[in-house]
């Protein structure tokens, strides 16, 4: 008879164990790849730090993968609150959006661009930023290219402006020569008032001085100068940049693993007011080839860290 009993005390747990752990909705901004691989690593990862038993286990079975398309976005958000899960990984703008249509329900976002905008103060958000800080641009870029002094970029007021103010503080030791312009036409003739002033030509991630329009004129400024391009995104190496200072997406999903268990297994209470920004996690690259063809000198880091 005892032993019947302990048999039953022991399903009773076991059931437990299911019944009360940690739902989790992924909701995507879209199908693509670089969602599912963040989706992938992310549920990779969060199955190696929680425990796999206990009241707050995450289980593979508890993971819901919602994607918004124009059919259903308009109801997107009932469903997620119908699931009442313990937290909403959003994978874009858009879907950080829809999550905060949820109430009282902890979000981690990925994949958004100026996520300021869009939360509030009001919930526990947290998530991992897209820009790299002007200063660790900088640093990493002069680790590979010591001899840059001079450093020439163009911008728009409306959308960069606090970078750009930014940039004395955090690297003194540089000079920075900053056009500004709110008119995308005169994004080339700005970049070709350069010459002769800079060491280096330096891309940011604003839509009015660099697009499909511009990127060209970047490219072509830094093969005729014999001057390196430095840039944001790992794409932008094929059109002719010499180093990318970019963000790792795999290892930011790792991230937003680490920021969704401190959400589920410490509570931040109602009064809390979560809406920490982490920096991203950075992956330089050199364009190696398009050095050797601009005749550019690279520091080997390695002898630098020895």
């Amino acid at each position: 008879m005892k032993r019947y009993i302990l048999l039953i005390i022991i399903s009773f747990f076991s059931l437990a164990d299911r019944a009360f752990g940690s739902e989790i909705v992924v909701l995507k901004s879209s199908a693509s790849k670089i969602n599912q691989q963040i989706q992938d690593v992310f549920i990779d990862e969060l199955g190696k730090r929680v425990p796999h038993r206990g009241l707050k286990c995450i289980q593979p079975n508890q993971m819901t993968e919602v994607v918004i398309t124009r059919r259903n976005e308009g109801g997107i958000a009932s469903r997620i609150q119908s699931i009442a899960p313990d937290l909403i990984l959003a994978l874009g703008a858009q879907a950080l959006e829809v999550a905060l249509l949820v109430p009282n329900i902890p979000v981690v976002h990925l994949l958004v661009i100026h996520p300021v905008t869009i939360t509030d103060k009001k919930r526990p958000v947290t998530g991992v930023s897209l820009s790299v800080p002007p200063k660790v641009q900088l640093d990493e870029m002069k680790s590979y290219f010591p001899k840059v002094k001079r450093i020439g970029l163009v911008y728009d007021p409306k959308r960069s402006r606090k970078i750009i103010e930014q940039l004395n503080s955090v690297r003194p030791d540089l000079e920075f020569i900053a056009l500004p312009t709110e008119n995308i036409a005169e994004v080339p003739a700005l970049i070709h008032s350069l010459r002769g002033k800079v060491d280096l030509l330096w891309m940011l991630p604003d839509l009015t001085a660099t697009n499909q329009v511009t990127i060209q004129s970047y490219a072509l400024f830094s093969i005729r100068n014999k001057i390196p391009l430095l840039t944001f995104s790992k794409k932008l190496l094929k059109h002719g940049a010499t180093i990318a200072v970019t963000f790792d997406t795999d290892k930011m999903a790792k991230q937003a693993a680490v920021l969704a268990i401190d959400m589920l297994f410490h509570p931040v209470g109602a009064e809390a007011e979560r809406t920490a920004l982490v920096d991203p996690p950075v992956e330089t690259i050199i364009n190696y080839k398009m050095a050797a063809k601009l005749g550019i000198f690279i520091a080997d880091r390695r002898k630098a860290d020895e």
